[in-house]
């Protein structure tokens, strides 16, 4: 018997599918659809900002688990209206590096705080962008890795290719503070080839944006030379692994109200030990994960900043919320905390291990989520 092999691509080259016929006797024919791994996605922008239409950043996210060549790759934009484009070469010698980012920034980028970017355009694509993709060679449909656009840009227009699945809702040229951001799953970036189920909308404030509801988060763009993502090489463990997760001192419940946190708060603790083989300079927790909606069932919860404290007779360090930019409301989606006893005149050698200390507000009671990703840099 033989078999015979055919497979056509689909969705610009992110899925396949194979179809294998029996050729010998009986006809027999069965369909497989492969999903494969984008290697290079958009994970995080904004097409306007504080510094205006200029005050954008786009930032990449190496999918693989090896270094990445941008060679050859373009940034591309469209207009709000769909009918025109804008290409932005990547540089030559630009390489990511494994699970790493890259940041390209406009003319006005506010947040050099937050990250440095590897990239500054010093100009404008358009007044009003709509859509923004990278691609493996010129713009097209053909070379597309990944995009995303606004409901603005018409599906069927000369570059309708920017959409994947259904557009995020149109904001306009707005001055709030806000970035678009790629939701994860299991700590891996999301991607269903659909705009709309794939990026949150983020605010400090938790506000609603030219009337587009936004989760309480922070816009936190990083770049090639920041601390990487080290949930592999930096192990986790209960605070004392005699009690559950449970149960104190792991998990503290405190009903005294605090700022951002109504009906108290949340105590989690936890141990970190560093597996990288090198000493740890910076190590820092981002929120992936954390319900804190205020409408629902669910509990709605803020970061907030914790201090040092001896329990059992054991350190356990406070975590502060970085501010980036201004967070009134307590940290979200995106925020970060720094284990600010880690530096580089104190490192956390290879093997050690800190007792840290997670500090939420309760502003509603719930079923509640709380996931991080352990970044840290040598």
């Amino acid at each position: 018997m033989a078999l015979s092999f055919r497979a056509t691509s689909e969705d610009n080259g992110k899925r396949y599918r194979a179809v294998f016929t029996n050729t010998c006797g009986p006809a027999v024919s069965n369909e497989a659809v492969l999903t494969l791994v984008t290697p290079l996605l958009v994970s995080e922008f904004r097409f306007s900002g504080s510094g205006g239409s200029g005050d954008w950043f786009v930032e990449l996210y190496n999918n693989t688990s090896a270094p990445l060549s941008v060679v050859g790759h373009q940034l591309g934009f469209t207009s709000a209206t769909g009918n025109a484009s804008f290409a932005v070469n990547l540089p030559a010698n630009g390489v990511i590096p494994a699970r790493s980012n890259y940041l390209i920034t406009g003319p006005n980028y506010s947040l050099l705080g937050v990250a440095a970017p590897d990239l500054q355009v010093l100009a404008l694509p358009f007044p009003n962008i709509g859509g923004v993709g990278v691609f493996k060679g010129a713009i097209s449909a053909a070379n597309r890795l990944d995009s995303v656009a606004y409901n603005s840009v018409p599906a069927n227009a000369s570059f309708g290719y920017f959409r994947e699945g259904i557009a995020i809702p149109s904001l306009g040229a707005t001055t709030a503070e806000h970035s678009w951001l790629r939701k994860l799953v299991n700590g891996l970036p999301q991607d269903t080839n659909n705009n709309q189920a794939d990026f949150a909308l983020l605010s400090p404030q938790g506000n609603n944006i030219n009337g587009v509801v936004a989760a309480l988060g922070v816009v936190g763009p990083q770049s090639s030379t920041g601390p990487k993502t080290r949930n592999d090489t930096v192990a986790d463990a209960l605070f004392d692994p005699i009690a559950s997760s449970a149960a104190a001192p792991n998990r503290v419940r405190n009903i005294t109200p605090v700022p951002n946190g109504a009906l108290g708060t949340l105590i989690l603790r936890r141990s970190f030990t560093n597996n990288t083989g090198a000493p740890i300079t910076k190590l820092r927790f981002r929120i992936v994960d954390i319900t804190n909606s205020s409408t629902g069932a669910e509990a709605e919860l803020r970061l907030l900043s914790s201090v040092d404290a001896v329990i059992n007779g054991k350190q356990v360090r406070g975590l502060k919320l970085e501010q980036p930019t201004m967070q009134p409301a307590g940290g979200g989606l995106n925020s970060t905390l720094a284990a600010g006893v880690i530096t580089l005149a104190n490192p956390l050698a290879a093997g050690a291990s800190v007792n840290v200390e997670f500090l939420l507000g309760v502003m509603r009671g719930g079923g509640y989520r709380f996931f991080v990703n352990i970044e840290a840099a040598p």
